[in-house]
């Protein structure tokens, strides 16, 4: 049996696009390790930075998703259509205002890079502070 060429071409897009799609989710991680790689100054305690930094960013995607989208989407599939049914105006409500969520998702999973940047940028001024160098030393 012989493979056709498009099913190979198919094959190496979608290979060529989890792998971009791993890269742009795994920013949090990189991002921090290049801040503190390329510093001139050197950050104390490195890796604890990465971590602390990373942490922040994900946490940042975790909080918007528990507080905004979840309970947004549980609403979308248990009460809307009970609304939908009992003819109340909340029911085309909860529709737009799921589709609008929906609508959402991509773009705060393309924020990700954008707030691992911003975090690791703010984090790197105040970490020798935060790791109480500046007491230590003198």
């Amino acid at each position: 049996m012989q493979i056709p060429d498009q099913w190979f071409t198919l094959l190496l897009w979608l290979f060529f696009e989890e792998g971009l799609w791993r890269v742009w989710m795994s920013s949090p991680l990189w991002w921090p390790v290049l801040k503190v790689l390329l510093r001139r100054d050197r950050l104390p305690r490195p890796a604890t930075f990465v971590v602390v930094s990373a942490a922040l960013a994900y946490g940042v995607i975790a909080t918007v998703s528990v507080v905004v989208i979840f309970p947004v989407k549980v609403a979308g599939l248990y009460l809307t259509p009970q609304f939908m049914e009992a003819g109340l105006p909340l029911g085309p409500t909860l529709t737009a205002l799921d589709s609008v969520v929906t609508a959402a998702l991509l773009p705060l999973a393309l924020s990700l890079p954008i707030s691992a940047w911003w975090i690791s940028r703010r984090l790197a001024q105040r970490w020798p502070r935060l790791c109480g160098e500046d007491v230590v030393s003198g």
